[in-house]
């Protein structure tokens, strides 16, 4: 009996510490008060009460850093589905999963370049099939390069491809590219500070010493006039009107310059693949469901970058595409 108190002892202890190491870190923040002229800290810990998360907003907003350095975003795209059907003895698969990754390095000074890679894995009824490309972009002060190779496996078979394009620079980050959609005035359509806060359900979600992580729940609605949205390819019109998207940005404390931007579309890919298994059991299946998945996050950092260049040379080996933007060779 002892030994089995001891232990429960020690089990409700070690709770207690995972617990007490969980609890998020209070950022600092230093500004000047505009009515004293005097340096002040403010505190900031995650809450959900208007007001705190008001100030903290203001704060953040009026006390961005200029950018003097170059700047690298890094985009992770994770996107998957599976809908499965059943009737009269069969049972229908179909499942698919996306993963993108790239890096961006962008100077005032040197241009632009990326290099990343995606793998696109589908599954259907067993067979499956994969594509994966990588991608190198280069610029100069018109034009943006891009060489891209893609290989395709279906039933046993592969095949692949290289291409070597250029474009002008706003081809390619034309107004409309996926990176613009992480950006915060682009997501809350320019409102106030008071606005967003009295009609998205923002809170801040969590802090570190050095960091504000702010969270914003959006309806299908607030997306319709989102740049960048078209890029991914996805179709708001069908879905559902509760159907919710949460926005989550964090800002580095010391420059209140923006860190990290993300995306949970879990509630979208759920509500498509629901429509999906709907419309099988419209065409005879007894039976059908569907779930699915959708993250997108940009992380920045500020430093200084190698800025890639393609040499003069190897120009030529490049011909004029037609592509819209980066991201949608991707």
């Amino acid at each position: 009996m002892k030994k089995i108190f001891s232990f429960l002892m020690l089990f409700v202890f070690g709770l207690m510490l995972v617990s007490c190491g969980d609890e998020a870190e209070s950022a600092k923040l230093t500004y000047v008060d505009p009515s004293t002229g005097e340096e002040k800290v403010a505190t900031i810990s995650p809450t959900s009460d208007k007001e705190a998360v008001l100030n903290a907003l203001n704060l953040v907003t009026a006390n961005v850093k200029e950018v003097t350095t170059d700047v690298k975003a890094e985009l992770e795209m994770d996107m998957s589905m599976e809908i499965t059907a059943s009737g009269q003895g069969t049972t229908l698969s179909v499942v698919t999963n996306m993963n993108i990754d790239y890096d961006m390095y962008m100077s005032e000074t040197d241009g632009i370049y990326a290099e990343g890679e995606m793998e696109n894995v589908s599954t259907y009824m067993g067979m499956k099939s994969t594509t994966t490309s990588t991608m190198k972009m280069y610029t100069d002060d018109v034009y943006a390069y891009t060489h891209t190779k893609t290989k395709t496996s279906m039933f046993g078979q592969a095949e692949e491809e290289e291409t070597k394009e250029y474009t002008t620079l706003d081809d390619a980050f034309g107004e409309n590219d996926m990176t613009n959609m992480f950006d915060f005035d682009n997501v809350v359509n320019g409102k106030t500070n008071d606005a967003i806060v009295e009609e998205y359900n923002v809170s801040i979600s969590n802090t570190t010493a050095k960091t504000i992580e702010f969270k914003i729940v959006m309806d299908l609605a607030d997306l319709e006039n989102m740049e960048g949205l078209e890029d991914t390819g996805m179709d708001i019109s069908e879905l559902p009107a509760e159907t919710k998207v949460t926005y989550y940005i964090t800002y580095n404390v010391e420059t209140c310059l923006p860190v990290s931007a993300k995306f949970d579309f879990n509630d979208f890919m759920n509500a498509y693949a629901n429509i999906s298994a709907a419309e099988m059991k419209d065409q005879g299946a007894e039976t059908a469901s569907g779930k699915g998945k959708f993250i997108m996050t940009l992380n920045m950092s500020y430093g200084d970058y190698d800025i890639k260049k393609l040499p003069d040379d190897q120009k030529s080996e490049y011909v004029l595409g037609d592509s819209d933007s980066f991201i949608e060779i991707m």
